[in-house]
């Protein structure tokens, strides 16, 4: 029985986003794929799906229900076309949407209402899968009669098996699938935390593999009934970013937020500031940016174009209050954030006609995070022993200080970004804002 896995088309991220939608009319679904040597046998020949077309056991009813669809067709857009014929005629015929797609090319796709659904419909259906492919040998697949599927379906235990499995929601942004980069550690981490705990499926895109799978094994221990993934991802290069959206996709079936967060700071003042160091700054603060938006506003056209009216994507970008104002002797740092939110205003205008939301968050001083409060090397220690802050002996004169310039006199925290980020995904009145959490120390004209 071939079961070596198989790497799934890249087409798929031309297909999944639209059918997530096709299937998410009422509620928001998640879809995941998987493809072996086994699927591939039955996916890319009608005649072996003869064989998968009934169910053998009540555990496939309850998890996956009695009927399947199976999409044979040899192109995306012939996919698509025939999709948004056959996923309203399926509904008709049967009263609910399929659990289980087949698509040529692509692999088996569970469709879930949740990311644990769908890895519980995967590795039922593919139970069933092997029960067809080793019956060859022992006169066939014998499927349930019409009579036990029907008494299955309609028995009262079975139905609350089926609810039971179909998870509970909850949490401002449940079953949606947000990017966070940079979200191995530090602000990042914090940011896409505060969203699993609403419910979010989340990927953490970074460089740091290390860091990324452990904080990823974290997130899954905090999860409920959604999931986290880790992709190693250069948000400087676009080959990189292609991988991160054909993995989100793949396991999830879409993307609803990106939230460009990676970044990097090198201060310096004009006489200290290289070439090499601006250029870098430069190219992980901006480039990176629209980079990323290139290339994930792509999966968001296709998500909108196939979903109800009332559905909005949205990519954030995390900013700084240095996006709003200079920052002596930090230039490249604050140059790179201020353009930031150029291309944010830009984006939005370009991108609002697909519903596709831009808005950035821009931060005050996260104060009691390791940049600052590092005992070693944090800018509270280096700022005391640089003499940076007049009059300073100890590291509580200097947080006194910089306190001083917040009116709310208080720092920002991820828990406070998050609110901003909640409250830009909620909202479809305003695109292209940069929305300052800066406890006042920054306020807009």
């Amino acid at each position: 029985m071939p079961e070596d896995e198989r790497k799934v088309c890249r087409c798929v991220s031309e297909v999944l986003p639209a059918i997530r939608m096709l299937v998410s009319k009422d509620n928001l679904k998640t879809l995941k794929v998987r493809r072996n040597g086994l699927i591939e046998y039955f996916c890319e020949s009608p005649r072996n799906q003869v064989a998968i077309a009934k169910p053998f056991t009540p555990d496939a009813i309850v998890y996956c229900k009695s009927n399947y669809l199976f999409l044979n067709d040899e192109t995306p857009g012939q996919v698509l076309e025939n999709a948004e014929e056959l996923i309203p005629g399926f509904v008709n015929k049967f009263g609910y949407l399929p659990k289980v797609l087949l698509i040529k090319g692509i692999g088996l796709v569970s469709v879930g209402d949740n990311a644990r659904q769908c890895d519980t419909i995967l590795d039922v259906f593919e139970d069933a899968m092997k029960v067809a492919f080793l019956s060859q040998s022992f006169g066939g697949a014998h499927p349930m009669t019409q009579a036990q599927i029907e008494f299955i379906d309609n028995w009262e235990v079975e139905n609350y098996r089926r609810s039971v499995a179909a998870g509970n929601a909850s949490g401002r942004v449940e079953n949606k699938t947000i990017v966070v980069t940079g979200a191995a550690q530090g602000f990042g981490e914090g940011i896409a935390e505060c969203l699993l705990r609403e419910g979010a499926n989340i990927v953490v895109a970074d460089l740091n593999e290390e860091a990324g799978r452990n904080t990823v094994g974290k997130f899954n221990g905090l999860a409920k009934s959604n999931r986290a993934i880790f992709v190693k991802t250069n948000v400087s290069e676009i080959s990189s970013l292609d991988n991160l959206v054909q993995e989100t996709v793949c396991h999830f079936g879409g993307i609803d937020c990106f939230i460009s967060n990676a970044g990097v700071l090198r201060a310096g003042g004009l006489e200290d500031m290289t070439p090499e160091n601006f250029d870098f700054v430069t190219k992980i603060n901006y480039n990176a940016y629209f980079y990323c938006t290139k290339v994930v506003s792509q999966v968001m056209k296709l998500q909108t174009k196939y979903a109800s009216s009332d559905y909005f994507a949205d990519i954030i970008q995390i900013n700084s209050k240095s996006g709003l104002r200079g920052s002596k002797a930090n230039f490249a740092y604050a140059g790179g954030k201020f353009g930031g939110v150029g291309l944010t205003q830009s984006f939005a205008l370009e991108l609002a006609p697909f519903r596709i939301k831009v808005n950035s968050v821009c931060p005050g001083n996260y104060y009691e995070g390791p940049l600052w409060s590092d005992p070693e090397n944090g800018l509270f220690v280096q700022y005391l022993n640089a003499g940076k802050v007049p009059g300073a002996k100890t590291i509580d004169d200097v947080k006194a200080f910089y306190l001083a310039q917040v009116p709310m006199r208080k720092g920002c925290t991820p828990g406070d970004v998050t609110k901003g980020v909640l409250y830009l995904m909620e909202q479809c009145g305003e695109t292209g804002q940069a929305l300052p959490v800066t406890g006042g120390q920054v306020m807009l004209n």
